[in-house]
């Protein structure tokens, strides 16, 4: 958990965006928010973890409406609870699940009346939503995003695609999860999004952030338990970290 935040702390888009006053960076903090909470539900599906889901879900769509994308999330935990041996079906009737939702759609109610023309031209400022879609279009949508991530996170990508290749070996089951939300995620964007999307707009990669450097430091931890010596490890952990942390001091530096 440690070594996610610290990778989370020296991403360079993350940093990127905290210099300007727009809503990004606050989407990454509900998009860690809901993520977290829905480690609960995961672990412990409490009443009070609904409530708070549903809250903070939201906040989250006022926010940005791409970040009310994250309750992906939320519904994977909620239908593969460790603690619940219901069926899917009766996970679905879930009375906690009702009243998260209950609670995010008063919430997102009250955004869209406070501003319902940011809103409406969302929904209805493009007349391209569903036409001019293709497989290969779709299949260049993640190739480009990919670049992006190569290009703007390489160390996290280089350790998240690690990460993924040990839950390959180890658990097929956490492999394709670890996929899910980056797939979900950009599949959204393309079906639901305006052509612009196919331009690569970097800002739209930053809610896939928080799960990437999830995998990357799990994949960290592992390599860190190869070494036996605790100074080994200490050496590895910053040369993993020394790029990140050179490059956020260098931007910083130039912005100065």
């Amino acid at each position: 958990g440690l070594i996610s935040a610290l990778f989370l702390s020296f991403s360079f888009l993350h940093i990127q965006f905290s210099h300007f006053a727009r809503p990004w960076v606050p989407m990454v903090f509900f998009a860690c928010l809901i993520t977290f909470l829905s480690v609960c539900i995961y672990k412990s599906p409490e009443r009070k973890h609904y409530l708070w889901m549903g809250a903070a879900s939201g906040l989250a769509f006022g926010v940005s409406s791409a970040t009310a994308v994250t309750m992906f999330i939320f519904f994977l935990a909620h239908f593969l609870s460790i603690h619940s041996a219901s069926s899917g079906l009766k996970k679905l009737k879930d009375k906690n699940l009702w009243l998260a939702l209950v609670i995010f759609v008063l919430l997102a109610a009250v955004f869209l009346l406070v501003s319902p023309q940011r809103f409406s031209a969302l929904a209805f400022g493009s007349e391209n939503l569903i036409t001019d879609k293709g497989i290969i279009s779709y299949l260049q949508g993640f190739v480009s995003y990919l670049k992006v991530l190569l290009f703007y996170e390489p160390i996290i990508s280089i350790f998240s695609l690690l990460g993924l290749i040990i839950f390959w070996f180890k658990s097929k089951k956490a492999f394709f999860l670890s996929l899910s939300w980056p797939v979900f995620y950009i599949s959204t964007l393309y079906f639901l999004s305006y052509p612009e999307f196919r331009l690569t707009i970097t800002r739209y990669i930053i809610l896939i952030i928080p799960w990437l450097v999830v995998l990357a430091g799990f994949s960290v931890y592992r390599c860190a338990l190869i070494f036996k010596h605790s100074s080994v490890k200490t050496i590895f952990l910053i040369l993993v970290f020394i790029y990140p942390l050179t490059a956020a001091l260098q931007y910083d530096y130039l912005l100065s």
